[in-house]
């Protein structure tokens, strides 16, 4: 009796056809199911057949590039689970003639409380002209002001001569005097380029305050909700704070809700080339709001990314970093979670980013082909064994340390210095050892050793300057950490 397909007479038409078609997809699904499931047994059995080459994925499109290294291939049976993954975003490096500077948007937020008086005021004000003088005649420019309210000093326009000619003056009657209503200022200022935003330019608005934010909605969920007004817009906000009387981590918290960067200001001399190099950005900018997604099959996790926010939905997270700009390179760690509670091995979900294009048109999508599963182990050889040298060593040097300056800035703010000493003596170095490498003769301790000394010579500070002295380190130390843990996120 003959099995082969035939037409059946009694049959609809093309039955036959589906059916053989339904057949044929069915054998190429046990295909791959089989091969996954081999996949997974093959790893589990021995982990260490994955060399360092197997940890990194790679993809390409435009003028971008996206790349994926995991750390290690296995956990330990017991542990947290806890396995990092280092994501890197490239845009293409361009002669500069070939770069299409787009006409940009540039909005300023400055706040004009009292605390910003003399010195500090007449240096911002500096800076602002000097960010006018780079302006081309495509480019539009505002300055929005807030203290117990909100003023638009300059609205939106373009840098005409005629502009060029106004503005000083406009800047020359600003005063400061009052509170800090930051809320006002930020409606103001993304009321203001909703309204006037037009296809083919980019937008950036820079937030300058030197102080808390004490009136209005001073909450830092409502602050960051208004912040997060330009992921919906597709244009990027960055804070800057001046001195020594605002909140860092609230600025940063604003920043990264508006997809942004966060600059600690000691020396107000400094705003001109910060306000340049945010222009400068915009205007080269070949890829606006960057999301990524974390496919998290169950029982996976995305624990942090940089100290990004992390959107966590059903079957993925979003984590939204911003702009990328030609030439630009950005790259951080990603803490996963695995399942660690028995041995076996878990598939890790698709990981893809999205973005849209500095020319316009609909989103794109870069995604990563798959990564090996992650084995959970017992045996200390075969943990070891898929630990790649050189990405532990590296997140060690990168991610653990800069996560260290970040606690460490907190405890200084406080005045806690022996807490801040057991913390960066705490740091363990026990897989850096597991793989044969000297600690101490790694970045990553001789970096820990220097935020030892500079915490020994603020707590040898005269009491009457340690309100200073603590506010300062604490800054700068965030600031730093902040800024390692996203490598490449400022120009």
């Amino acid at each position: 009796m003959s099995h082969s397909l035939r037409e059946d007479p009694i049959s609809p038409p093309g039955f036959q056809r589906r059916r053989a078609w339904l057949v044929v997809a069915l054998l190429f699904a046990a295909t791959i199911a089989g091969t996954h499931a081999a996949r997974l047994w093959a790893f589990t059995m021995n982990p260490a057949s994955t060399d360092a080459r197997d940890l990194i994925r790679h993809t390409r499109r435009d003028l971008l590039s996206f790349e994926g290294r995991l750390d290690r291939g296995a956990v330990h049976v017991g542990s947290s689970g806890e396995i990092h993954l280092e994501l890197k975003a490239r845009g293409a490096e361009l002669p500069e003639r070939a770069i299409l500077r787009r006409p940009t948007d540039v909005v300023v937020v400055l706040d004009r409380s009292g605390s910003m008086g003399g010195d500090p005021m007449a240096k911002a004000l500096a800076a602002i002209r000097e960010l006018i003088g780079q302006l081309g005649p495509e480019d539009r420019f505002a300055l929005v002001t807030y203290s117990n309210g909100s003023d638009l000093v300059v609205p939106l326009a373009r840098a005409s001569d005629a502009a060029r000619e106004v503005w000083p003056r406009q800047l020359g009657a600003i005063a400061a005097g009052g509170g800090t209503n930051m809320s006002a200022g930020l409606d103001r200022a993304h009321d203001l380029v909703a309204a006037t935003r037009a296809a083919g330019r980019v937008a950036r608005v820079l937030l300058l305050s030197d102080g808390h934010a004490n009136q209005g909605d001073a909450t830092p969920e409502g602050l960051s909700n208004r912040s997060g007004r330009a992921v919906s817009g597709e244009y990027v906000l960055s804070t800057v704070g001046v001195g020594e009387g605002f909140d860092e981590r609230l600025m940063t918290r604003l920043a990264d809700a508006g997809t942004g960067n966060f600059y600690y200001v000691p020396q107000v001399s400094v705003l001109a080339g910060i306000f340049s190099d945010e222009f400068e950005s915009a205007r080269a900018t070949v890829a606006s709001a960057l999301e990524i997604r974390i496919e998290t099959p169950e029982g996976i996790q995305v624990v942090d990314a940089a100290g990004y926010p992390i959107e966590v939905l059903p079957g993925f997270s979003i984590l939204r970093p911003g702009a990328l700009f030609a030439g630009q390179e950005r790259s951080f760690w990603v803490t996963l979670r695995v399942p660690a509670e028995k041995a076996g091995a878990v598939a890790l979900g698709d990981i893809r980013l999205a973005y849209t294009q500095a020319s316009g048109g609909a989103r794109r999508e870069l995604h990563l082909p798959e990564f090996p599963v992650i084995a959970a182990v017992i045996d200390e050889r075969q943990f070891v064994a898929s630990l790649d040298k050189d990405a532990v060593t590296t997140h060690h040097a990168e991610e653990r340390v800069n996560r260290i300056r970040q606690s460490v800035s907190d405890l200084i703010s406080k005045g806690e210095y022996d807490a801040a000493r057991q913390r960066l003596d705490d740091v363990d170095y026990s897989e850096l050892n597991a793989l044969g490498i000297d600690a101490e003769s790694t970045g990553s301790f001789r970096d820990v050793q220097e935020i030892k000394k500079k915490v020994e010579r603020a707590a040898a500070a005269p009491a009457a300057k340690q309100t200073k002295v603590r506010s300062q380190l604490g800054k700068e130390l965030y600031e730093a950490g902040t800024d390692g843990r996203r490598k490449g996120a400022k120009r």
